[in-house]
């Protein structure tokens, strides 16, 4: 949902402001977290992921990070550095999007990865392995989005340009244990050699507010980041040309892929019942207005690693209308969008819109809370 560049830009300027706080760092990566707190003999953790809101929160200024509320992972590492520390571990932590160092694998009790280095490491006795896996298998993932290009080819004979392709990760294999944020289905490719434990996703929890399902009955949200193809914002504006009487609010930065807006253009400009808002953030008045006057979220993506959008907006109560490769924990308590094909999600969106048409306003609002309850649980 933001300029991936830029971010990446930014991270390095806050470690280089904040080194002299850091015993060891640099734009790779960050060691010794929490050694000053803890004895020598502490056990040693390492992680491999996403850094760039870690500089802020060891410097206690995580509510400073300016792309915090921009995707759940900025708050997961947080909140894994924080943990692990807590339990008494000193953290090593390496970006995984920047070439790092070689690792002294054998001076960690505990490595947790979300990329494919797990096969680097020797085998030894005590350590821990953990492929922290935040979407569905690379496979999957990779040929879904392939195939969601090509039936927008033979839907509007355009050809989109791949956005969310992923390397090949085998850490599955390597691993003594597979985490993971979204339902079964996001695991049922991986090896069945790992025990796979299920975590609850993170997210930003706003004031509640009761909705007025009158007004919002007929207004729906798509929210989402980067691979508008993948994430299948196409299949939520083909529904809607074929549904005037609802509305649709557009959340996310659609200007970083400019052949979809072309086509977003061409396709809206008679269909006023569409609209694109932009980037927000979700902790913003704005996106919090639009959310509360809504009365569902469209997730029709073809691969996700528990739907952390979807997610964020079941807490303003919003009813999930997702596919299962969404895998959005919360999907039973909406509507499945099934099919074979992408004509089939599109008109399996009409008819789930249709079917809530039916709805009295007790009835949504029943669903309502029981949908923003399951969010506050997990």
């Amino acid at each position: 949902m933001v300029n991936r560049l830029i971010i990446r830009q930014q991270a390095v300027e806050v470690v280089k402001k904040y080194a002299k706080l850091i015993i060891g760092s640099s734009a790779s990566g960050i060691y010794n977290i929490g050694g000053k707190k803890l004895t020598r003999q502490a056990p040693r953790a390492l992680i491999i992921y996403y850094m760039r809101s870690i500089p802020y929160f060891i410097s206690d200024r995580l509510d400073e990070c300016p792309f915090l509320n921009s995707h759940s992972m900025n708050w997961e590492t947080a909140e894994m550095v924080r943990l692990l520390n807590e339990f008494g571990y000193v953290v090593d932590y390496l970006d995984c999007y920047n070439p790092f160092p070689k690792v002294n694998w054998e001076k960690y009790n505990l490595i947790i990865d979300e990329r494919d280095n797990l096969k680097k490491c020797p085998v030894l006795s005590g350590q821990r392995k953990i492929f922290y896996a935040t979407g569905c298998h690379w496979l999957f993932h990779n040929l879904a989005e392939l195939s969601r290009i090509s039936e927008f080819y033979n839907r509007n004979n355009m050809y989109m340009i791949p956005q969310r392709q992923v390397q090949a990760i085998e850490s599955d294999e390597y691993c003594d244990y597979l985490t993971y944020l979204g339902t079964d289905f996001q695991v049922n490719k991986f090896s069945d050699k790992p025990k796979k434990i299920q975590l609850n996703i993170s997210a930003f929890i706003p004031e509640y507010r009761r909705k007025n399902i009158s007004k919002a009955r007929h207004q729906y949200l798509w929210i989402g980041g980067g691979g508008l193809i993948h994430k299948g914002l196409d299949l939520a504006i083909e529904a809607f040309c074929k549904l005037p009487d609802s509305k649709l609010y557009v959340v996310g930065n659609v200007d970083m892929e400019p052949k979809f807006i072309q086509w977003l253009k061409s396709t809206t400009e008679k269909n006023d019942n569409i609209i694109y808002c932009g980037f927000l953030d979700i902790s913003s008045n704005t996106f919090t207005e639009i959310a509360n006057n809504c009365i569902g979220v469209l997730g029709p993506s073809c691969s996700e690693g528990g739907g952390g959008a979807v997610c964020q907006a079941l807490h303003f109560g919003l009813i999930p209308l997702v596919t299962r490769s969404n895998t959005v924990r919360a999907e039973n308590l909406g509507y499945i969008l099934d099919g074979n094909n992408t004509l089939d999600i599109i008109e399996s969106i009409i008819s789930s819109i249709q079917e809530i048409m039916t709805l009295s306003d007790q009835e949504l609002a029943s669903k309502s809370d029981a949908i923003r309850e399951f969010a506050l649980q997990f």
